[in-house]
């Protein structure tokens, strides 16, 4: 590294926000606040950077006529009495001509500009732009990162070398490295040409990454020759503005903090959202859970009837001081941020905020002469309500916010409590089947019973849930309320479509059905137009909600299968066996039969001819391939089978009494084995000899969002039969897998049923290699 131990080690650790999403840029009474907060939790850089500030990147070469240099200097003024260092970002990659005079004048102009109004931080990016140079500074420089370097070089000496200048590549993560990051020439040369003093920015191993693992650090930070600053993209939400990230800092071990220059997190677009995102990454820079101290500057702000008695997390709290874990952390920051949703802020002129809501009127004009109580009780009509009303007006709890932080948590994770409800939302809606009747029955099944448990459990959830919402609507922070009402509305509305939907199958038994055909109404059926387009893609198909996806380019392996891949493979298997749905539910008690089923007997005698596809977080799929389907039947039935049942101790006589002892799943062992066993020796032999080949093929659900990945797994099973000698392949699909049959049809294969007698429970898809 050119830069010396000891010198870094006096620079102090950069820990603070990135304004730098695409999306409505904060006010400047915001980002004053946003100072404030910073100074609380011991904050110190700021960096502005708005995407749709059009003087900052569309029209860079634009001085700020004197209004917008009054208000540049008043936030360079406020962030300096925080101790918060202002960092000013020019993005004028989109159309800067480096060997222009002009241009290059143009920006020493602008960055002159903002100097002169007492900023003495800055910072180039030169992100999400084009990578190749123009026709005009092709003949000055070799590549557009000699000539990226050349512009930030002359800008930092310019400036007078600023204490911090912060720069942004065009290749910021290791996902949009050329052609990877160990041999990627761009970064190679921002090493070896970028003032050693610039500080260099980076996103991780993707634009919004799951982890960033001390490994990583460590390569980029050899390639570039200095300390890299995280610009973290976890909470950003201006890729997706369905969604909001209320969840703690996560993925990122504490380790990381000695080998970084520091993180800059780029939250939420909504300001008011971005509490927890800010407390926990500062609990996470000194590697400590532990609430801040309360703000000493609430003069423009006061309670409204908010008293912290700490009675329902005593439980909850970890002990001040301990070490950094994002649960933890997760419920300090709420404890924290509590207080702020029961601050009224004032408007200009000092009238306070209105407060017309649900619970009916404005509040009092002598309202400063009542409790906040007694004027929620008279607005409300509280004293009329029943004890179980009443419960929607009382104040929120420490664990009724975390519960909607639950709701709104990570972009590759849902809280625990969420993912609990949307397993057990998922388990009811696939076992409808158990309330079927059964004529002669005398008792109730065990199954049945339990569906009945479970949504009533579910409708208990959501019952509290909304009564949750009800709580958050009555807050005194209205703004916080406005930015984040859609989102929280949204949740409680279509969970109760899916409440009402599970009660209609079990419990309200209605005669009519819960949702008729034809017109609905528009609160159903969400996202219009943008919806109906992404309803025709195979990732919204069959996307398995919930599941961990990923954002923007990836890169994707197809590779031979070894034998270590096995546990893995089988993992994939029991994450789509249930008609592409996890099926952990059903066969957790049978890890392996699933993998054992589907391609156990592929893997011991045909591993020369499987496939895997492989993605940053591991196996996400494969192929399997018998190019011989006549002996894999016979290999399958004669030798796999007795094996298998002798493993699980599986007669065919094996039968669950009627009344009392119904398997509580939609499969069992035996189903699945006395199906397969007896239909696959079935298949015609004019299907056998046009398709000689059989083939298994399993993805996981929101894996695999490129259709380039599957076509190219497809050709490369293709190729390698093709070049065996065999005209075709087929396999079979148990007839009630609806998902499983549009997932083969996607990758090509085609319905040749009806060339088969005899296979009532089953259809064959087939691809010829003819063509």
């Amino acid at each position: 590294m050119s830069e010396s131990g000891a010198e870094q080690a006096t620079k102090r650790f950069i820990c603070g926000v990135c304004e730098g999403f695409y999306g409505k840029p904060w006010t400047l009474e915001q980002r004053q606040e946003l100072f404030c907060r910073m100074q609380r939790f011991g904050m110190n850089t700021y960096l502005y950077a708005p995407k749709d500030d059009y003087k900052h990147r569309l029209y860079w070469r634009e001085l700020y006529n004197q209004d917008e240099m009054d208000e540049l200097k008043t936030l360079i003024e406020s962030a300096k009495q925080r101790n918060v260092d202002f960092v000013y970002a020019l993005s004028p990659g989109l159309d800067i001509v480096y060997s222009n005079s002009d241009d290059v004048n143009m920006l020493k102009m602008k960055l002159d500009q903002v100097k002169n109004l007492g900023c003495v931080h800055f910072a180039l990016l030169f992100d999400d732009i084009e990578d190749e140079l123009s026709n005009e500074d092709s003949n000055s420089y070799f590549s557009i990162a000699h000539a990226q370097c050349s512009l930030t070089n002359d800008m930092y000496h310019y400036l007078g070398k600023p204490e911090l200048f912060l720069f942004c590549p065009t290749e910021y993560c290791t996902s949009r490295t050329v052609p990877d990051m160990a041999k990627s020439l761009y970064l190679q040369t921002i090493g070896g040409k970028l003032d050693p003093k610039i500080d260099f920015l980076w996103t991780g191993p993707r634009v919004v990454s799951r982890q960033i693992t001390v490994e990583s650090i460590k390569e980029v930070t050899e390639i570039v020759k200095r300390p890299v600053t995280i610009w973290d993209n976890l909470h950003a939400n201006d890729y997706d503005q369905t969604r909001l990230y209320l969840g703690p800092y996560d993925g990122r071990p504490t380790e990381l903090v000695g080998q970084l220059r520091g993180v800059l997190t780029n939250p939420n677009c909504e300001f008011e959202a971005n509490f927890i995102a800010m407390h926990t990454l500062a609990q996470w820079s000194i590697n400590s859970s532990s609430k801040f101290p309360a703000s000493h500057d609430d003069n423009y702000m006061e309670t409204e009837g908010f008293e912290d008695d700490g009675e329902d997390v005593a439980a909850e709290k970890p002990e001040k001081g301990s070490k950094y874990c994002p649960k933890k952390a997760l419920v300090m920051a709420v404890t924290d941020w509590l207080p702020e949703l029961y601050k009224m802020k004032k408007l200009s002129g000092g009238k306070p905020a209105d407060l017309e809501t649900q619970r009916g009127g404005k509040p009092d004009a002598n309202h400063e002469s009542a409790s906040s109580s007694q004027m929620a009780a008279a607005a409300s009509g509280e004293n009329s309500r029943s004890p179980e009303s009443k419960r929607r007006f009382d104040p929120l709890s420490v664990m009724d916010v975390v519960l909607l932080c639950d709701l709104f948590y990570l972009p590759y994770e849902h809280g625990p409590q969420a993912s609990q409800l949307l397993q057990s939302a998922r388990w009811l809606v696939s076992n409808f089947k158990l309330l079927a009747d059964h004529p002669g029955r005398r008792f109730v099944s065990r199954g049945r019973i339990e569906w009945y448990d479970k949504a009533i459990h579910f409708h208990d959830c959501y019952a509290n849930l909304s009564i949750v919402v009800d709580r958050f609507v009555n807050i005194p922070n209205r703004e916080l309320l406005y930015e984040m009402y859609s989102y929280i509305n949204d949740m409680r509305s279509n969970l109760a479509l899916v409440n009402s939907y599970i009660k209609w199958h079990g419990i309200d038994k209605p005669e009519k059905e819960p949702f008729k055909t034809g017109e609905q109404e528009p609160w159903v059926h969400r996202g219009g137009l943008l919806a109906e387009f992404r309803r025709l893609l195979p990732i919204e198909r069959g996307n398995d909600s919930g599941k961990s996806f990923d954002l923007g380019p990836q890169s994707y392996i197809i590779r031979l299968y070894l034998s270590t891949d096995k546990d893995e493979v089988y993992s994939v298997c029991m994450k789509t066996f249930d008609d592409r749905m996890d099926a952990s539910d059903i066969l957790g008690g049978y890890p392996q039969l699933a993998g054992d089923l589907v391609v156990g007997a592929l893997l011991k005698s045909y591993a020369q001819h499987c496939f895997v596809i492989e993605d940053e977080m591991g196996l996400c799929g494969f192929a399997a391939v018998a190019p011989s389907a006549s002996d894999y039947y016979r290999l399958f039935g004669d030798e796999w089978m007795p094996e298998l049942r002798k493993k699980y101790k599986l007669t065919t006589d094996n039968k669950a009494d009627a009344a009392t002892d119904e398997p509580i799943h939609r499969l069992t062992l035996e189903d699945v084995t006395k199906r397969i066993d007896s239909t696959l020796p079935s298949v015609a032999e004019e299907i056998l000899s046009r398709y000689p080949g059989f083939v298994q093929v399993c993805i996981v659900p929101g894996r695999v969002f490129s259709r380039s990945v599957t076509q190219n797994l497809m050709r490369t099973l293709s190729k390698v039969l093709g070049a065996s000698g065999l005209t075709g392949f087929h396999t079979l699909i148990p007839i009630d897998s609806h998902a499983e049959l549009e997932f083969y049809y996607s990758l090509g294969l085609t319905d040749v049923t009806e060339s088969c007698a005899g296979l009532e429970n089953w259809i064959v898809l087939a691809k010829s290699l003819d063509a």
